[in-house]
């Protein structure tokens, strides 16, 4: 069977967690983004997706909820309060709604793509390029990933004690030379694709061979006002869809 024939047999579960409690900035996820709500946008997003299936939205604040189902996202009930706190890691939040999530639509979905609603310069086409990658490599995960300047370089990082000496926080041999480093990358919160089986029992998310997959445009992740305004400042809005500046392109 080819990757094309496999997308289109295959069932994908859309999941975008979405806490009311957040602490950094309180109701976070119904911030408005230009038009939408951050939590809209996701939604938004994930019902112009070519190849996800459903779109569900968890969480433990109803207000969160109605406003996900605005924008076609279903609801199946409040979050449990154990996977509602700061601490909640991201796995068993994903494992528990795809269980749901299987028991009410009866059907077994084979990806489960997580869209968190602080990255709100996504595209449609990163949440499919995500998913094809992830059938065509056989890959367990594909997250979307940005590259770090190589003057943040972990190899280049210090320690310091509390005497104010500071000593190479890395185990190894100093690198001070810039064309003696790797790139690196991190995780940039817009898209995570992920098979079945990683979702049910690995707690990294990432599976034996998690691939990295680089987009083309700005991407943003936001923790703070000063991401949230850094965020917008790259985009407008046109015909009802982000559209990224000229500049950023």
């Amino acid at each position: 069977m080819t990757s094309d024939q496999r997308l289109n047999k295959t069932e994908v579960l859309a999941i975008i967690p979405a806490r009311g409690g957040s602490k950094g900035i309180p109701k976070k996820n119904l911030m408005k983004f230009f038009d939408h709500s951050l939590v809209g946008w996701a939604a938004k997003t994930a019902s112009e997706s070519e190849l996800i299936t459903q779109t569900l939205v968890s969480t433990d604040d109803q207000e969160i909820a109605n406003e996900a189902r605005a924008f076609g996202a279903v609801f199946l009930g409040r979050r449990p309060e154990d996977l509602s706190s700061d601490t909640s890691i991201d796995q068993p939040v994903l494992r528990y709604e795809l269980e749901q999530a299987e028991k009410h639509f009866k059907r077994k979905f084979e990806i489960v793509v997580m869209l968190q609603p602080t990255s709100p310069l996504r595209k449609s086409e990163d949440i499919d390029l995500c998913v094809q990658r992830l059938l065509a490599e056989d890959a367990s995960a594909v997250w979307t990933v940005s590259p770090i300047p190589l003057h943040f370089h972990y190899k280049k990082q210090f320690v310091m004690f509390d005497d104010g000496q500071i000593k190479v926080a890395h185990i190894g041999q100093e690198i001070t030379r810039r064309q003696d480093l790797d790139v690196t990358f991190r995780r940039n919160g817009v898209v995570y694709a992920i098979t079945r089986d990683v979702v049910i029992g690995d707690p990294s998310l990432r599976g034996t061979k998690c691939l990295g997959l680089i987009l083309d445009h700005p991407t943003a992740n936001i923790d703070s006002m000063n991401d949230f305004d850094h965020a917008k400042s790259l985009v407008t809005i046109s015909k009802g869809n982000i559209a990224f500046k000229e500049s950023c392109e």
